[in-house]
């Protein structure tokens, strides 16, 4: 899912906090998931921010960056 600009966040928390609807109906109307609603109004309240968060979960990565280095050597160097 992508993530939702700045702009489109600010707009989603000022449609709240005038009051204008419901969670679910300010959802509906900006065409994201009542979840992010949600999950806006509470990062404010925790955090005083808005912005999107560094995406901290998921896969880690298998290739680091030694491994990829070690993958760009030509393969005579590392028959010797």
């Amino acid at each position: 899912m992508a993530t939702l600009s700045l702009d489109l966040r600010q707009r989603i928390i000022s449609t709240c906090d005038r009051g204008e609807g419901t969670q679910e109906q300010i959802a509906r109307r900006f065409g994201v998931s009542y979840g992010m609603v949600k999950k806006l109004l509470q990062q404010r309240r925790k955090t005083g921010c808005i912005k999107p968060r560094h995406h901290l979960a998921g896969r880690k990565k298998k290739i680091v960056a030694e491994h990829h280095r070690d993958s760009q050597t030509p393969p005579a160097q590392t028959l010797t």
